[in-house]
């Protein structure tokens, strides 16, 4: 039997967790190449910059992500929004783990949607901590997911599908925050 993902323990850290459930950005050259072209000369990515440079240096398919819960969780969502087999690449989930969308703007994790009749594209992002006491006001994501089974645990997909339903909030036609307010 594993131990429980998002359990608190000395030999697991938030960024451990982080990696194995939404994977890492890939930071190759090119990636540190972009990044200079973007960051201010403090470091500093504003958010729009942000989301392109993670666009861009993906270590996978945005539809077919290696990472477990995105994995699952993109699945899980083009279920409860009844798409076809042939829309499905509508629908892309992105790891933004160690890129100054993490860094910056709290966001590990993205999945977009491009709607089929408008066109405009919906995106939620998620927040993966094993912090006990990170509050709903000091998130920036859409989504905050404090724990998880393991994947082979029964309870897994249970936790996928209840995401997924929370997802469909920012996602739904009638959607209209990109992000959670920010604190003044």
């Amino acid at each position: 039997m594993s131990p429980r993902f998002g359990e608190p323990s000395w030999s697991y850290t938030g960024r451990q967790f982080e990696r194995d459930f939404v994977g890492s950005i890939t930071q190759d050259r090119a990636y540190q190449e972009a990044l200079q072209k973007v960051a201010t000369p403090d470091g500093f990515v504003r958010f729009d910059a942000a989301l392109r440079l993670v666009r861009a240096h993906q270590p996978w398919d945005p539809t077919n992500p290696d990472a477990d819960l995105l994995r699952d969780l993109r699945l899980e969502i083009i279920d409860q929004l009844h798409l076809r087999e042939q829309d499905a690449d509508r629908v892309r989930a992105y790891t933004a783990v160690g890129s100054p969308l993490d860094i910056f703007h709290g966001i590990d994790a993205f999945i977009e949607y491009q709607d089929q009749k408008t066109e405009n594209v919906r995106r939620i992002t998620l927040d993966l901590t094993l912090k006990e006491h990170k509050d709903a006001d000091q998130r920036k994501a859409n989504i905050l997911i404090r724990e998880l089974p393991a994947p082979e645990e029964d309870t897994y997909l249970q936790a996928v599908t209840r995401y997924a339903k929370e997802a469909m909030r920012f996602l739904q036609p009638s959607a209209r925050h990109e992000h959670p307010p920010r604190r003044p």
